[in-house]
C-alpha cells in the first residue's frame, strides 16, 4: 500500500511539473552568443561588416535593427540588415575614418515575438579612410545687368549742348565759315571799297582844277 501511494504521488508531481519543464526552453529569451568583431576586441584590419549570432532563432522578416556608432556617437553603418540565417544578422559598414571605441547596438525579435536588445563596444585601430572633402559653396547667381539705354534716364539739353548746337547752326548757315570770320571778311571788303571810292573822288577833284 505504501509503495502504491508513493508511486501515485510521484506520478502526480511529474504531471504537475511536465508543463513547466516543456515551457522552460520555449520561454527562454534569445541572447547574443557570438559577434564579429567581438566585445572588447581591438580591430587592426579594415572593417567591412558587423556580424551578430544569437542563441535562438529570430523571427523571420522581423523588425530587426543593428547599428554601428563611431567614437563621436555618429551612426556609420548603411542600415541594410542582411539575415544570414535564422540566428545570424549582418550589416555592412564603409571604411572607418576614426580610430577609437566603437559601439554596436542591436534590437532583434525572437521567433516567439519577444524583443531582445543590447550593446557592446570594441576598439578600432586599423587603416583609416580619408575624410570626405567639403562640398564647395554654390556660386552666387549671376544677375543680368540692365543695359545703359534702359537704366539711363533721358536728360534734358545742357547749356554746353545748346551753345554747340547754335555754333553748328551758324556755321552751316554761313556756308561752312564761322560767323565771326565772315563778319571780319565783310568789314575788310567794305573798308577797301571805301578807300577806293575816296581816292577816286580825290583824283577827279584834282583834274578839274
Amino acid at each position: 500500500m505504501r509503495k502504491l501511494r508513493r508511486r501515485a504521488l510521484l506520478v502526480g508531481l511529474g504531471a504537475l511539473m511536465l508543463p513547466m519543464i516543456l515551457a522552460g526552453p520555449a520561454a527562454a529569451h534569445v541572447e547574443l552568443s557570438a559577434a564579429s568583431p567581438e566585445e572588447g576586441d581591438t580591430v587592426t584590419e579594415a572593417l567591412s561588416e558587423v556580424r551578430l549570432e544569437f542563441s535562438g532563432p529570430l523571427q523571420d522578416g522581423g523588425d530587426h535593427a543593428v547599428g554601428l556608432f563611431d567614437p563621436a556617437g555618429e551612426r556609420i553603418d548603411d542600415g541594410d540588415i542582411v539575415e544570414v540565417s535564422d540566428r545570424v544578422l549582418s550589416v555592412e559598414v564603409g571604411p572607418l575614418e576614426h580610430a577609437g571605441e566603437y559601439t554596436v547596438q542591436h534590437l532583434v525579435i525572437a521567433a516567439d515575438g519577444d524583443p531582445y536588445e543590447g550593446s557592446y563596444t570594441f576598439t578600432y585601430d586599423g587603416p583609416l579612410a580619408e575624410p570626405a572633402a567639403p562640398e564647395p559653396d554654390p556660386a552666387p547667381e549671376e544677375t543680368e545687368d540692365a543695359s545703359p539705354a534702359e537704366d539711363a534716364s533721358p536728360a534734358g539739353p545742357t547749356e554746353e549742348s545748346v551753345d554747340d548746337a547754335e555754333e553748328t547752326a551758324a556755321v552751316e548757315n554761313t556756308g561752312g565759315f564761322p560767323l565771326p570770320l565772315l563778319i571780319g571778311i565783310i568789314a575788310a571788303v567794305l573798308t577797301g571799297v571805301g578807300v577806293l571810292v575816296t581816292r577816286s573822288r580825290s583824283g577827279q577833284g584834282g583834274s578839274e582844277t
